[in-house]
């Protein structure tokens, strides 16, 4: 699935481009960032590696974030959200700590998502209802993005050690540290830590905005990311492309825009 996802919205960022092109819309693209696998899709718009070192990569990296999950059959991730507000970060980190568990995925002001073995998450799960804050485990192959996940990081190090990659033409917000990173170094960097390491989606999107990002336009299949920036971002427009209707909307809506 996941060469399959990269592709697909890489193909849809494609004619998007085109279609732009075509009705003469120049979208000042001033950050491109994508969550988990979405960062190699960001990369490779971003001009830092071709399409066929892309597919390559993401193959590789599915294969071995799949062969060590299997290692790994009583650890999972879960989903925390906070229905009346926001997460207390501090709090969080320190239930984890306690439950020793990991915090996987900061996605928004109240969700994020946590990983490590079953029977822990279990415990985290049962103090948290304590807490007010709702909890389900979610349905993937393993405990990605967390420590657990290292041997698979050290095992595709040498897949990204020896792929071409070259200074990106845009700068590309990372989901480990949150800089905006356009070096080989920095990328090779960044893909290995990210399988092992939390990605910080929220800290990237703010700081996105607060470097003057007006306009976010999600490309692929799905609005999740979307929905995330209207809950960390309320104040800012969000437009997606993931299918001819969609696309449509949002040249149209960014015609508007250009001719105000």
């Amino acid at each position: 699935t996941q060469p399959a996802v990269m592709v697909t919205s890489y193909a849809s960022y494609r004619i998007f481009e085109e279609m732009c092109n075509e009705v003469g819309i120049h979208p000042n693209v001033r950050f491109l960032a994508g969550h988990s696998l979405g960062e190699y899709t960001a990369l490779l718009v971003a001009g830092a590696m071709d399409f066929r070192t892309c597919v390559d990569l993401v193959n590789k990296r599915a294969m071995c974030i799949t062969e060590f999950s299997e290692a790994y059959p009583h650890a999972a991730l879960m989903a925390i959200v906070n229905k009346g507000g926001e997460i207390e970060q501090s709090k969080i980190e320190r239930l984890t700590k306690q439950a020793q568990v990991h915090i996987a995925l900061n996605n928004t002001k109240n969700q994020l998502v946590v990983g490590g073995f079953k029977k822990n998450l279990e415990e985290l799960s049962k103090t948290l209802k304590k807490e007010n804050l709702f909890s389900t485990v979610l349905k993937v192959e393993g405990p990605f993005h967390t420590p657990l996940m290292k041997p698979a990081a050290d095992r595709f190090k040498q897949s990204l050690s020896v792929s071409q990659m070259v200074i990106a033409d845009k700068p590309v917000i990372a989901n480990v540290s949150a800089d905006a990173i356009v070096d080989p170094l920095h990328i090779r960097k960044e893909l290995y830590e990210q399988i092992y390491t939390c990605v910080d989606w929220r800290r990237g999107a703010e700081k996105m905005v607060e470097n003057g990002a007006d306009l976010f336009i999600e490309i692929g299949p799905k609005k999740v990311l979307s929905g995330m920036i209207k809950t960390i971002a309320p104040t800012l427009p969000t437009l997606n492309v993931e299918d001819v209707e969609s696309l449509e909307s949002s040249i149209r809506e960014l015609g508007a825009q250009q001719e105000s």
